[in-house]
């Protein structure tokens, strides 16, 4: 039997802590900067009997760094899931411009976006999504 107060089993589930919470691990940055940015891909051609999607985003790490979250796969399957990491958001949404650039010319056409604008066309004619 534990003897101890502090850390007593009988104490730990029961949602009273004698302890206070210092709010150490708690986000005290600006909430907008933590948005989710995503973009859902799809591709279909029922003549070859293929349904696939691929999904970019970009979120935030647990250690500051920001992160390119690549997911593909066949539609109702769950897939394969990547994370790149990028020193910043402007590297990783190049990065994810890189990634949309590969997929549009692979057949892939936007389905959803979540937070993402759509800008002029560029030299090429074609459109590019940045990030808000």
């Amino acid at each position: 039997m534990n003897r101890c107060d502090l850390i007593d089993s009988n104490y730990a589930l029961d949602g009273v802590s004698r302890r206070r919470d210092n709010g150490s691990m708690t986000d005290k940055g600006d909430p907008a900067s933590h948005k989710l940015q995503m973009l859902v891909l799809e591709r279909r051609d029922a003549s070859v009997n293929m349904a696939r999607f691929y999904v970019l985003a970009i979120e935030p790490t647990l250690f500051g760094d920001t992160a390119v979250v690549r997911e593909w796969g066949r539609i109702g399957s769950l897939g394969r899931r990547r994370l790149d990491l990028y020193p910043d958001t402007a590297a990783a949404a190049e990065a994810l411009d890189v990634w949309l650039d590969r997929k549009a010319r692979r057949g892939y056409r936007v389905r959803a976006s979540s937070l993402l604008s759509r800008s002029a066309p560029t030299e090429r004619g074609r459109n590019r999504f940045k990030v808000e």
